[in-house]
């Protein structure tokens, strides 16, 4: 007898099941799917214990016949695919190996009902043995009940693979979320050892676009939404559209970035490599975005029978698709800076609560001698502060026309605008006038008080009057006089504040700009600019560096792109069979271990047809320059380099971030600057 025999129906699903049944959340995964395929508009999966006691996924798709659920559970079998369908899958596809798997492993029970049929049918499989179709009483609503208990309990060695409870929740979670924001128009509800947590109700009324939009406001947040912009390209038979998060917004993993091909979740490398891409030089390394992506493409241009699980997908042209989601995303985080900017702004706002002081005197400890307050006579000191103002705003202006930096013609709208601010009322109104100030020397009077404060009201409602009218003079003044820079979007610059950020101010806004960063950005985009224009400044070696490599693999793939990475700036040459000889390397990576440079990138290509990790590298050196060539923190800036720094920003791509993803520059707007005060 021979020693090779055929294994049992029972093994081989148990085999199977370590392919495609990983954990609960594979079984959370197989079962959805198969729901969303029966045109389901209503889910719900139930858990205990993370799954691995019970899982329950019903539906209100099509249902089964007697016929068909016996068939169901028998291996390669379905009723999605066609002899010639493999390479044009539409659904989420064809794995025979899914339910009796699934069956082989647990405890499992189907109750199904097809619309065509009176009856119910249901049949109970126990560790791949299944026991005969009973009929149901036409109680059963059209659809598919399957429940799964005692996980692995015909292999209780996988059980000692499973993470936490917690752990193993969390993944069964992601799933959910995943196809519940692919599918919109569905219904979802997800219940957690008895505790509802997801209730998603189908979006039939609104269109898909809008639909999609509201799902992923509900399972990421409005506040991703709100942080986030939308992109949209097409390209021949290839559509890629979603949503991608400001620069600002960021996370410390990866898992909130939702890929999607033809509405299947993935996990692909090269879309989470195309996206990374994107996001470099305006986010700090260990940081991620939020994106969700979908990608819409003819089944015949990709293959999603890669892995068992079908997580993981290869494209007919991987460079094309790359290529396009780089520039859909680089090409709508362009246009964000203004976006970025109130964003930061309405995120401070939330934290500054006005503060209204019943009793200051507290604060300045002058509870017991408050009389002294008569020894500093308020309208002297408002006077002087005017003065020291205007002379000090002159002055600073005066400084700039000594630098040649101010025509005469400027100057005399310096000048112009100077006399209009000292002419501002506004420091006169804030209650300094002389027969006010007598008064504070009998506080103490409590009939003198009221009739101060009588005379106060009075007084501030014909200053109130002549306030606004002065204010609007006062920016009248500045548009007549630098009609054109105040009409900027940074405006003008006011004034430095603790050397580290520019207080410049528009028709209707502040704007806070924090002046490292921002010239950080500055630098950055200058640098990678004449980088990208073949502008590289290469070293050629005193002494060429011959760099001996593993294998012949390696250098056979370095010399196939050796026109792109000579473009990088490294020039090499094939020197033997594992061989290459380099004889220039870009100046700014002068410091780096070429060896080790080179192996890095060999080894690169050889999981990707690419070169862009020399390019990834000189990006990070471009940027750690960049940070240490900027006008540092504390430094004190003029009037002139203010305005100059605010007008480059408005002119560089990427402006309203650093490179590390934090905002550049912030505007409150005067509508919200006059809430904090109470004005509105």
């Amino acid at each position: 007898m021979g020693v090779i025999k055929y294994l049992s129906d029972t093994t081989i699903n148990r085999i199977a099941a370590g392919e495609v049944v990983e954990r609960p959340a594979s079984v959370v995964k197989e079962l959805v799917e198969n729901s969303i395929d029966s045109g389901a508009m209503k889910v719900d999966i139930t858990l205990e214990k993370s799954g691995k006691n019970l899982i329950i996924v019903s539906d209100n798709g099509c249902g089964m016949s007697a016929e068909d659920l016996e068939t169901a559970i028998e291996r390669h079998t379905t009723s999605k695919l066609n002899e010639n369908d493999i390479m044009n899958i539409n659904t989420f596809g064809f794995r025979g190996e899914a339910l009796p798997s699934i069956a082989s492993v647990s405890r499992m029970r189907i109750v199904t009902k097809s619309k065509l049929h009176d009856q119910a049918y249901e049949i109970n499989v126990h560790g791949g043995v299944k026991t005969k179709i009973n009929s149901l009483p036409q109680l059963q609503l059209t659809g598919t009940k399957i429940e799964v208990r005692d996980l692995f309990f015909a292999t209780p060695a996988r059980l000692k693979f499973l993470r936490s409870d917690r752990t193993e929740y969390i993944v069964c979670y992601d799933v959910v979320k995943r196809l519940a924001i692919s599918y919109p128009h569905i219904a979802f509800s997800l219940v957690h050892d008895d505790k509802t947590i997801l209730k998603l109700k189908a979006s039939s009324q609104l269109s898909f676009d809008d639909a999609r939009k509201s799902r992923i406001s509900e399972i990421l947040s409005k506040n991703f939404i709100d942080n986030a912009i939308s992109i949209g390209i097409e390209r021949d038979e290839l559509s890629i559209t979603g949503f991608v998060s400001v620069p600002t917004y960021n996370k410390a993993s990866a898992e909130d970035q939702l890929l999607f091909v033809n509405n299947r979740p993935v996990k692909d490398k090269l879309l989470m490599t195309a996206i990374r891409l994107a996001y470099q030089g305006v986010l700090a390394r260990e940081r991620y975005p939020v994106v969700v992506i979908f990608i819409s493409v003819a089944p015949h241009f990709v293959d999603v029978n890669v892995h068992p699980t079908k997580s993981e997908v290869r494209f007919h042209d991987s460079s094309l698709v790359r290529g396009i989601i780089i520039s859909a995303i680089k090409q709508a985080l362009l246009n964000t800076s203004q976006l970025v900017s109130s964003i930061a702004a309405s995120d401070a706002n939330k934290y500054m609560k006005p503060q209204y002081d019943t009793d200051i005197s507290e604060k300045l400890e002058l509870s017991k001698d408050i009389k002294n307050i008569q020894q500093f006579p308020l309208q002297e000191l408002v006077n002087n502060f005017s003065k020291d103002f205007n002379v000090n705003l002159k002055s600073e202006f005066q400084d700039i026309q000594t630098n040649n930096l101010v025509s005469d013609n400027e100057q005399h709208k310096i000048e112009s605008t100077t006399e209009n601010i000292k002419s501002f009322s506004a420091f006169n109104q804030l209650g300094g006038n002389t027969e006010s100030n007598q008064h504070m020397s009998i506080l103490d009077d409590d009939k003198t008080k009221d009739d101060i404060i009588a005379r106060n009201i009075a007084t501030n409602e014909k200053v109130d009057v002549n306030k606004q009218e002065n204010i609007q003079k006062l920016n009248d003044s500045f548009c007549n006089n630098f009609g054109d820079s105040y009409q900027l979007p940074l405006g003008l610059a006011c004034a430095q504040f603790h050397g580290n950020y520019i207080l410049a101010q528009t028709v209707d806004s502040l704007i806070i700009v924090d002046q490292h960063a921002a010239h950080e950005r500055i630098t950055y985009e200058n640098l990678r600019s004449q980088f990208q224009a073949g502008q590289i400044i290469r070293q050629r070696l005193l002494m060429p560096q011959v760099v001996i490599l593993p294998d012949i693999v390696r250098v056979e793939k370095l010399c196939d792109k050796m026109q792109e990475i000579l473009a990088l700036g490294m020039g090499f040459e094939r020197c033997g069979d594992v061989q290459v000889k380099v004889f220039e390397m870009p100046a700014i990576l002068q410091s780096v271990d070429i060896e080790a440079v080179v192996n890095d990138v060999a080894d690169y290509l050889l999981t990707t047809d690419d070169h862009i990790l020399l390019a990834d590298m000189v990006e990070k050196i471009l940027q750690s320059y960049s940070c240490y060539h900027s006008i540092r923190s504390g430094r004190i800036l003029t009037i002139a380099e203010m305005n100059s720094l605010l007008r480059q920003i408005e002119t560089t791509p990427f402006s309203g971030q650093c490179n590390h993803g934090r905002p550049t520059y912030v505007r409150f707007e005067l509508k919200d600057i006059e809430k904090l005060f109470g004005r509105r």
